[in-house]
């Protein structure tokens, strides 16, 4: 049980709509919103447990990209590592 959001590394800041939240107590896949992110930056995944004095537990991150304009010239996959 805990929650998971994507953070901009150079300031901190928590990338607006990527927060995702489980109640779960194994593994579930979760997706967020939509979100926006900047040219240039570096990102970083933090989850956080709902449980006081335990370690959340993460698999595994995954971004999405999904390219609007045409055509379609360069699609990543990107792993995350995750910051407990």
């Amino acid at each position: 049980m805990g929650s998971a959001a994507l953070y901009q590394v150079d300031t901190g800041t928590k990338v607006t709509g990527s927060d995702v939240y489980t109640f779960s107590t194994g593994y579930e896949r979760v997706r967020s919103g939509q979100i926006s992110l900047t040219s240039g930056k570096e990102y970083e995944v933090r989850a956080t447990s709902a449980e006081s004095g335990t370690n959340p537990t993460l698999n595994s991150s995954r971004l999405i990209i999904y390219q609007e304009s045409t055509p379609l010239n360069n699609t990543e996959t990107l792993v995350f590592p995750v910051r407990v």
